[in-house]
């Protein structure tokens, strides 16, 4: 049971009543210590005081001791890195700032203190010295380009949990976005999420931006591309160039990376489907009444408004 203290006047406002309130592990307010404090000043016992005001016993004589009010004053903290800290600073940059080497070499000197310690203070030193590179936003022109991805949501499907991979193509001088999901990742279905997102666009970018799937990208290296066979004759279909992110930088393709997640935490949250197709037009209705008419939040515009300026290159009738 949580107490808060009220006060009954009886003649010298000494009676006391307690009530639901204040929790006893809480913080003690100012004005509560001034009240403590005066209750001490009249002879009051510690242990009543203790009572009434549901603190401890040891709170009370710590504030007759001390008389008044006053803010905790921190302890100095001492680490036994500290007689090394100089040492450290200057041997850091000669072992790049490795922490395990710098531990090493404190402990043949007599340090006893854990690694934990040294990685702790190494950490500002290495970002003083070596600060982490900002990312710029890559913007496109109007139909230049659109990027795709694959994300795995769990999803409900007639009571059943299921895995989907929900494939997304985002525009990227509009963000508008194509959303469908999969029961598995394969080249078909890959293929099938482009063909889809052009005909709901109506009409294809200049370029496509994809990670580097095996379903699509055979090697990559610095100096080329091998794409696979049946992924490089769609492009040529369509007229659109495929481009792949470098391995292990997703963020070249964050526009999509966000809408995956968009759709993850928006779109799918919290919702059940009878069967696939119903997830579907569910994702499709989400993408034409919700993602594309709020505003975005990096073009401060309505996608549906910005799609109006893309110049994507039309279908003209061309069969899937």
């Amino acid at each position: 049971m949580t107490m808060r203290l009220i006060w009954q006047d009886q003649g010298d406002g000494r009676a006391l009543s307690e009530q639901p309130w204040l929790g006893v592990g809480t913080m003690v307010a100012e004005t509560v210590v001034e009240q403590v404090v005066q209750a001490l000043a009249r002879g009051e016992a510690v242990s009543a005081i203790a009572r009434a005001y549901g603190i401890d016993r040891k709170t009370v004589r710590h504030w007759r001791q001390r008389g008044r009010y006053g803010p905790r004053t921190r302890r100095p903290v001492v680490s036994c890195l500290d007689p090394y800290r100089d040492w450290l600073t200057r041997r850091a940059p000669e072992v790049g700032y490795n922490a395990a080497v710098l531990h090493r070499e404190l402990c043949e000197q007599g340090f006893v203190g854990s690694g934990i310690l040294v990685r702790r203070a190494v950490a500002p030193l290495r970002a003083t010295a070596v600060p982490s590179l900002a990312t710029v936003r890559f913007e496109t022109g109007p139909g230049e380009q659109a990027q795709v991805d694959f994300g795995q949501v769990r999803v409900w499907i007639a009571d059943v949990a299921e895995a989907a991979q929900v494939f997304v193509m985002t525009l990227g001088y509009s963000r508008r976005s194509f959303p469908v999901a999969f029961p598995r990742q394969r080249m078909r279905d890959w293929l099938a999420g482009h063909e889809l997102a052009f005909q709901h666009f109506g009409g294809v970018p200049d370029t496509v931006v994809i990670d580097n799937a095996k379903a699509m990208v055979l090697r990559h290296t610095r100096e080329t591309i091998q794409w696979h066979p049946t992924y490089a004759d769609f492009c040529g279909y369509y007229g659109v160039r495929p481009w792949a992110c470098a391995p292990y930088r997703p963020q070249t393709k964050g526009k999509v990376e966000s809408g995956v997640k968009y759709v993850a935490r928006n779109a799918l949250a919290g919702k059940r489907f009878h069967s696939w197709t119903h997830l579907n037009a569910w994702l499709l209705e989400w993408a034409t009444t919700i993602a594309d008419q709020r505003e975005h939040g990096t073009t401060h515009e309505i996608p549906a408004v910005r799609f109006a300026q893309e110049a994507l290159t039309p279908l003209d009738g061309r069969p899937a």
